[in-house]
């Protein structure tokens, strides 16, 4: 892809949502490691968007020209800092679709191409997310991977279970995950397992602290787990400049509420820049949890207990004392439970 007269005015439509998180390896030790001779180098490989037809539809990328939006928008220093060190693209593609029409008097069929895309935000550090629904994001991301060859290596990543755990036992405690991130505020969350009063899964909403709840509470300690947590997170909690952006994060995907919190009277670009911005460094977040130690990547039994706590104090009825629970957690630790000394006379 020629660099020269590919830029586009920046415009976005559909939901902030980034379907496809991905870590990225650069395998060329001759790839450029300074962002601006890299995005040289990405833009001269990458193919350019051209209109194809029914038997080979069109497909393709074009640079977004965000660094120019970047100074003008009231964005926070390092978000600046963040745009102007990452490749932004759209991909582009085309999807030809069957309908009848009306040809010298004839009814007909013809087809009619549809443009999607996807866009790619590659901070050219290891992390790259790439927005659209989850067909335009799943191909871009494929077609990403491809046009790049033996050079860079794309992988999705998912935020299993025992992350989103983490992330609500943090928010529990200061809220603090990084230098960079923390959770505000926890305000809904998705649920699943075993059928219990609640049904198979619960979902909470709009709830001003969602650790008080009764289907969380009952749930985690019955064994089930999080399919999805949002709530308000604050980018550079203790700078000068801070954004707080309300997200979700799922399993597969983060989405970014563009008219809620800190975005609600934000521009398209910013809306766009702060929603990368929080996007990767949640996908670094994982990266960092990753490679935790046991005791540090898995949820304390302690911390069980004191999910146990709350629920005597509230008069909620357990049934039966979660052992097998508390268990399991000490077994991914590698402890054992009798390392611990609960004084609730179930063991």
């Amino acid at each position: 892809m020629k660099k020269e007269d590919q830029e586009i005015e920046f415009d976005y439509s559909g939901h902030l949502i980034f379907n496809e998180v991905c870590q990225v390896s650069v395998l060329d030790e001759s790839f450029p490691s300074v962002a601006r001779s890299a995005e040289t180098e990405l833009l001269n490989t990458l193919p350019d968007f051209e209109q194809g037809s029914t038997y080979q539809p069109g497909s393709g990328y074009q640079r977004i020209p965000l660094r120019d939006h970047a100074e003008r928008a009231k964005l926070p220093v390092p978000s600046k800092d963040f745009i102007n060190g990452s490749l932004i693209l759209e991909y582009r593609y085309e999807d030809f679709d069957q309908v009848e029409a009306l040809i010298d008097g004839d009814r007909k069929e013809v087809s009619v191409p549809n443009e999607k895309t996807a866009n790619v935000v590659w901070d050219l550090d290891g992390h790259m997310v790439f927005r659209g629904s989850e067909t335009d994001a799943s191909k871009a991301k494929s077609q990403t991977n491809t046009s790049t060859g033996d050079r860079v290596s794309i992988q999705s990543i998912n935020f299993d279970q025992d992350f989103l755990l983490w992330l609500f036992e943090r928010a529990h405690d200061s809220g603090e995950l990084t230098d960079d991130l923390k959770i505000s505020r926890l305000s809904d969350a998705e649920i699943a397992g075993s059928q219990d009063e609640f049904g198979g899964e619960a979902l909470i909403n709009d709830s001003d602290d969602i650790k008080q709840s009764d289907a969380i509470l009952l749930g985690l300690l019955k064994g089930k787990h999080f399919a999805m947590l949002e709530g308000d997170f604050t980018l550079f909690p203790e700078g000068e400049e801070s954004a707080t952006i309300r997200t979700e994060v799922q399993r597969e995907k983060i989405y970014v509420k563009a008219s809620k919190a800190g975005l609600k009277n934000a521009n398209k670009a910013e809306k766009f820049i702060l929603s990368s911005h929080v996007a990767i460094q949640i996908v670094k977040l994982h990266e960092y949890w990753d490679n935790l130690p046991k005791k540090d990547k898995f949820v304390s039994p302690e911390f069980f207990i004191s999910l146990i706590e709350t629920c005597h104090e509230r008069d909620i009825d357990l049934n039966r004392q979660p052992v097998a629970v508390l268990r399991t957690q000490a077994q991914k630790r590698e402890e054992s439970l009798d390392d611990y000394n609960f004084q609730l006379g179930f063991q």
